[in-house]
């Protein structure tokens, strides 16, 4: 399993004077952040090498395993099994969890488990996750306009306000595009000609210490190239502050500061949840799509085991062009996105977009990319409130 730095950055606690809308699954409310715990490392579960099942085993019947997804308003319960005890006049089917609760579900928030087929690795059910939304429409995901300056304007203001719009729709559908803004005062917002190309020089110094995406299975052996979740990938990545880096460490200032002030971001939303606690972060995983159609298969972040609740991705890629493909992918299974049907929502990797997004409940793939494809990720480990 590939293990993750952890850095701990101290979140100031301050007291909101207003009240937002509640929403699913993360409130907000005028309360101090408590004492963040000591640092600990990303969780991620480990999960046996699957094959995909003939298209007649994965039909829904009792007997069966499944696997929960999508679930907005009870992320909890996402990607858990269960058996499949019977099917209710409405259509949901009754599945009894391992730990013996009974809990119905439209089909659309069940796929088969196919993990007890061995064979060459593939992700956890991957034909069933990657025919999830086959053929919908597209729509492209318009950046919130949170006020001058945007996300690094908000955090220089500390803009509770802003900062309560960010978490509204967050927990409205679950995911928020941004854009990083003119508040940096060192010249990483696209407004100083070059900032976002240094940050990609970076990335080509890098790229030799980069390394794929890397699973532990359950007979022992690694597998490169698939996600904690279980799906295939085509990036590689490395920790800012990997120990590599350590002997060039003037090099890396810019990505170094972009990760501080990612952390700062995250944690001042974090001051205003009441239900879910964000405790640390990871280190920032530097990543790279080197191009020639590499791609990330559908997925979730979070999982069973996994305390990642907030994904934050910063795309720094000067130029991009929609021929060259890459974009982040959210599945929206609607109406809580305000779309009529299900549809993917959209965002392309150009320099300066900032995406915020719930790990355990977001699914989500990375298209086909035709160029090479920078991105910076924070998660955030976190807890739910009882």
């Amino acid at each position: 399993t590939t293990t993750t730095t952890t850095t701990t950055t101290t979140a100031s606690s301050t007291t909101s004077s207003f009240n937002s809308p509640p929403m699913l699954g993360m409130d907000v409310a005028p309360v101090s952040t408590p004492p963040r715990a000591a640092p600990s490392a990303l969780s991620v579960p480990t999960l046996p090498p699957t094959q995909p099942a003939p298209p007649e085993q994965l039909k829904l019947r009792v007997g069966i395993r499944v696997y929960t997804h999508s679930l907005v308003k009870m992320p909890q319960l996402n990607a858990l099994s269960g058996t499949i005890k019977g099917q209710r006049r409405d259509g949901r089917w009754a599945i009894e969890f391992d730990d013996g609760r009974l809990v119905s579900f439209k089909q659309d928030n069940l796929i088969v488990d196919v993990s007890g087929w061995w064979g060459e690795p593939s992700i956890l059910g991957e034909a069933n996750l990657d025919a999830i939304g086959e053929g919908l429409p597209v729509h492209e995901i318009i950046p919130l306009d949170i006020g001058p300056g945007g996300a690094m304007g908000v955090l220089v203001r500390r803009d509770h306000f802003a900062f309560s719009r960010v978490l509204e729709q967050l927990g409205r559908v679950g995911w928020v595009a941004l854009d990083w803004g003119e508040g940096d005062t060192e010249g990483l917002d696209g407004s100083t000609p070059g900032a976002w190309e240094r940050i990609m020089s970076e990335g080509e110094l890098l790229w030799p210490m980069m390394e794929p995406g890397k699973i532990m299975t359950g007979d022992g052996r690694e597998w490169a190239g698939i996600s904690p979740s279980g799906a295939a990938r085509g990036d590689r990545f490395v920790c800012v502050h990997d120990e590599r880096l350590g002997r060039h460490e003037g090099a890396w200032s810019s990505l170094r500061s972009l990760h501080a002030k990612m952390q700062a971001f995250g944690f001042a939303l974090g001051e205003q949840l009441q239900n879910v606690r964000l405790m640390d972060s990871s280190d920032t995983l530097f990543a790279c799509f080197p191009g020639a159609g590499t791609k990330y298969n559908c997925h979730y972040d979070g999982g069973p085991g996994d305390q990642r609740r907030l994904t934050a991705i910063l795309y720094v890629n000067e130029g991009w062009r929609p021929q060259d493909g890459g974009a982040l992918m959210i599945y929206d299974k609607a109406p809580g996105g305000g779309a009529a049907e299900k549809c993917w929502r959209s965002v392309h990797p150009c320099a300066g977009r900032f995406v915020l997004f719930r790990s355990d409940c977001v699914l989500h793939k990375v298209a086909a990319t035709w160029a090479k494809r920078y991105a910076l990720t924070v998660f955030f480990i976190g807890k739910y409130s009882k």
